[in-house]
């Protein structure tokens, strides 16, 4: 009896042993816990490395547990990270480090979410200087796109500057207007008739041969509507590292020079011919149309954030027109020259029981948020009263107006096209590129211009926010990035 013992528990141990070097630390547990059973009220050696043997196991079994819950807490920590949660994922990541102190990752994503989280706060209480530089901080830690954004747009604010990254190339003959897509692509179009796909240097990676001249492109997502000279459309799908071509059809008698996209996902086209046509973006199925009297050409679409769309024509004037095109409900001067873009202002005035002013940051379904000098404000959308939006407006006179009164003169050459850059408005002029202060009501001057390689007649600012694709009349895109501090 006293032999057969010893061989179970002898195989009992072995079985231990192979059962922790696997990890399966109960199994082995209750295995070495069965071979001193095996071995009870006898005094061998075998029983005191079965006892030395259980408490590895245990040992073990608690590291194992502890570096679990450490795992599962890094990566709740990197899932509120990614997400913009950077006081919670510092949080997080803290908690882990009672764990395990020397554990570098969860030190530095530690280091990063405080300071990120620092900006983030600083940002939306308006206190530009110390949101640019808790950014700046963060961003010697680990690279950041959201970070990026906050350290521009909050230096813009307080004054301070950084350089731009700057890359130009020739890619069409003529008149070229580009736009960016997700993931860092171009796209551009030229009288050439050929529509090209670039990476984020401008380096080609598709051309397609059109039917007609294109005179103008706007991008929503990942798609690409095209507006030619023939008065035709044309919708491109980005697949991958590919466009494919999604519909066309005729939209106008004479040039297409103007396309927007609303947020209900209506596609406006504007033409030569006076007319304004609203159509599906997904399908380009005609919804309604609407020919401007005596407005001339629509230079330039913008929808507003109340629905209604904003029409830049060649009669001095903008046209408001409602969402379905059915009315004109306000035509507005100021212009002494053609109307050539419209732009919208970051600052709005909404009246409640008290009336606020500043930047608008989003509107959800109960509440409206606004970015004043005092911090960020929310505003029950039950009590609002109205809501005024500001818009930027170029014409031929060479002056840009915000709501009718003068922002900027450039008496000789006019603004061609304009873009929002987070707190700057991005505008072109004969050949340069010109950044003004966006906030302000009096008029103001242009805080930095910069040399494009011809006359720039478009512009686009890609998803992010952090850069801007200028299209040249001589048939060369130039790409402007934010650069380093």
């Amino acid at each position: 009896d006293w032999g057969a013992r010893l061989e179970k528990a002898r195989k009992a141990y072995e079985k231990a042993y192979r059962l922790l070097d696997e990890r399966r630390f109960k199994e082995a547990a209750e295995t070495a816990e069965a071979a001193l059973e095996a071995l009870d009220g006898l005094d061998v050696p075998l029983a005191r490395r079965v006892e030395t043997l259980k408490k590895e196991i245990a040992r073990r079994a608690g590291a194992a547990r502890r570096t679990e819950r450490m795992r599962r807490l890094v990566e709740k920590a990197d899932g509120l990270r990614a997400a913009g949660r950077y006081r919670e994922a510092a949080a997080a990541y803290r908690r882990a480090l009672e764990m395990d102190p020397s554990d570098e990752g969860a030190k530095d994503g530690a280091d990063f979410c405080e300071r990120a989280a620092a900006a983030v706060e600083a940002f939306g209480q308006g206190r530009w200087k110390e949101a640019a530089d808790a950014a700046g901080d963060a961003l010697t830690r680990a690279r950041d796109r959201r970070m990026k954004k906050i350290l521009f747009a909050a230096a813009v604010r307080s004054g301070q500057w950084y350089r731009f990254s700057v890359t130009s190339r020739r890619v069409h003959a003529g008149r070229t207007v580009a736009g960016a897509l997700p993931s860092g692509l171009i796209v551009s179009a030229g009288v050439d008739k050929n529509l090209v796909l670039h990476d984020g240097t401008g380096a080609k990676l598709q051309t397609l041969r059109l039917d007609a001249p294109v005179r103008s492109l706007i991008t929503c997502g990942d798609t690409v509507v095209l507006g030619a000279s023939d008065g035709g459309l044309a919708a491109y799908r980005l697949d991958g590292k590919s466009l494919k071509p999604l519909w066309k059809n005729k939209g106008h008698r004479l040039w297409v020079r103007s396309l927007a996209v609303a947020g209900d996902g209506s596609l406006y086209s504007g033409g030569s011919d006076g007319r304004v046509v609203r159509r599906r973006l997904a399908t380009g199925e005609k919804i309604s149309e609407r020919r401007i009297l005596r407005a001339g050409w629509v230079n330039a679409l913008l929808p507003l954030p109340d629905g209604r769309i904003a029409a830049a024509c060649s009669d001095h004037a903008i046209h408001i027109l409602t969402a379905d095109l059915s009315e004109e409900v306000l035509r507005r001067k100021g212009h002494s020259g053609a109307v050539l873009a419209l732009k919208l202002a970051p600052d709005v005035r909404v009246t409640a029981d008290d009336t606020f002013r500043g930047e608008f940051v989003e509107r959800t379904g109960t509440l409206t948020k606004l970015r004043t000098g005092l911090g960020t404000v929310e505003i029950d959308n039950d009590k609002i009263k109205s809501v005024l939006y500001s818009v930027f407006s170029s014409g031929t006179d060479g002056r840009i107006l915000k709501d009718g009164r003068t922002f900027c003169k450039a008496p000789k050459a006019p603004f061609r096209a304009l873009a929002g850059l987070d707190g700057l408005l991005v505008a072109t002029r004969a050949d340069v590129f010109v950044l003004l202060p966006a906030a302000g009501e009096n008029t103001v001057k242009p805080l930095r211009t910069f040399r494009l390689p011809a006359k720039g007649v478009s512009i686009a600012v890609d998803p992010d926010g952090l850069r801007a694709v200028v299209g040249c009349d001589d048939g060369s895109i130039s790409v402007w990035g934010l650069g380093d501090r």
